[in-house]
């Protein structure tokens, strides 16, 4: 895929086609003190920690902070799913 829309304006890849083999994104309750709460649990967590794993042979410059950062907009609100 095309990801020109993802690469900083540091990148120096001539192109900006990459594979992305695998890409997970899981959340989790966290305790008060930022703990993950694994298990079974009675209390409930005060926050979540959301986790975004991708494997691929290579990267752009910053392409996973923009691709991460990109899914934060959209999951609040601040960006449409199409832009």
């Amino acid at each position: 895929h095309d990801f020109s829309s993802f690469r900083s304006a540091g990148c120096q890849a001539r192109d900006p086609i990459r594979t992305i083999d695998e890409l997970t994104v899981t959340s989790r309750p966290i305790d008060p003190f930022g703990h993950p709460l694994c298990g079974d649990h009675t209390q409930e967590g005060v926050g979540t920690i959301i986790d975004v794993r991708v494997a691929s042979k290579a990267f752009l410059y910053n392409q996973i902070r923009r691709m991460v950062s990109a899914l934060v907009n959209v999951g609040i609100g601040k960006m449409s799913p199409d832009e």
